[in-house]
């Protein structure tokens, strides 16, 4: 793989949604302004699920070169929902300018509860210079909590970002019982909550949260923002019952969800390979 050649694959829709995020994660590592730029072709793309997942990558990388794209994805309305929540999000990396400010100030009035949502958390995350254990700049940094207290915060409190910090310090205790509490999670109302804790159980890899995810990915009611979250999980946990239940919804009628679940059973050969490289087409 080089540069040009994951530029020409993520911007041809032809190619499978696999290998296209390959090339995306091989132009995020290469970390520099032009990767960026190429990364933003994504952009005209017809997949909800590569713009995305784009729009996730360059809020990793926080290069000042991405910001107009991102402002611009964020405050387009006639594009997708999940696009644009997850614009915001990457702008909620950054730290303080006038224009990303008034951007997330113009989001949490959006007629979208998910970008609403969105665009409140990252306000209060700017300048947050956070990377977690898991080597990710989250929407919240987690803060010191007794077990007993991030159980109740979580489960109970009507701060949107004290929520999100509990559930940022049980991933990070990655054992059973914290897996248990994220799990009821799932019974919020929240699209945006319910997706972050599908994400969150991704970076855990605990087997105990794949009923969890399998529950929510099977609900056809459920926002595809979630059920997509719930799928690429299921494909970095990687057990054979994970690949099973992935199976059944190669062929789904729900776009972002078909192809998350063709790149989760890509990762899932890749985790159970001797691969040595995701990155590589």
């Amino acid at each position: 793989m080089n540069i040009e050649k994951a530029s020409n694959i993520i911007k041809d829709d032809t190619q499978k949604i696999s290998d296209r995020m390959r090339a995306l994660f091989y132009l995020r590592n290469e970390e520099t302004d032009t990767s960026s730029l190429f990364i933003e072709q994504a952009f005209d793309s017809t997949s909800v699920l590569l713009k995305h997942e784009a729009a996730y990558v360059l809020g990793q990388m926080r290069r000042e070169v991405s910001i107009p794209k991102l402002i611009d994805v964020l405050l387009n309305k006639n594009e997708d929902e999940i696009v644009r929540h997850e614009a915001g999000e990457a702008l909620g990396n950054y730290n303080t300018r006038n224009d990303i400010v008034n951007a997330l100030e113009i989001g949490t009035k959006d007629g979208s509860i998910p970008v609403r949502e969105t665009c409140f958390l990252a306000l209060k995350n700017l300048n947050s210079n956070y990377v977690s254990p898991y080597g990710s700049r989250d929407p919240a940094k987690s803060r010191n909590f007794s077990f007993e207290e991030a159980c109740f915060v979580f489960l109970n409190s009507n701060d949107l970002y004290e929520r999100y910090q509990a559930m940022f310090f049980l991933r990070n205790l990655n054992n059973d019982e914290a897996v248990k509490i994220l799990g009821q999670g799932f019974k919020d109302t929240s699209s945006l909550f319910k997706h972050e804790i599908s994400f969150v159980f991704g970076q855990m890899k605990n087997i105990k949260s794949v009923p969890f995810l399998i529950e929510m990915m099977e609900k056809e009611n459920e926002h595809g923002m979630v059920r997509h979250e719930c799928a690429e999980a299921l494909g970095i946990i990687g057990t054979k019952e994970c690949l099973c239940e992935l199976i059944k919804y190669k062929n789904s009628e729900c776009d972002i969800l078909r192809e998350s679940v063709e790149v989760a059973m890509d990762l899932h050969g890749y985790i159970n390979s001797k691969e040595s490289e995701y990155c590589v087409v």
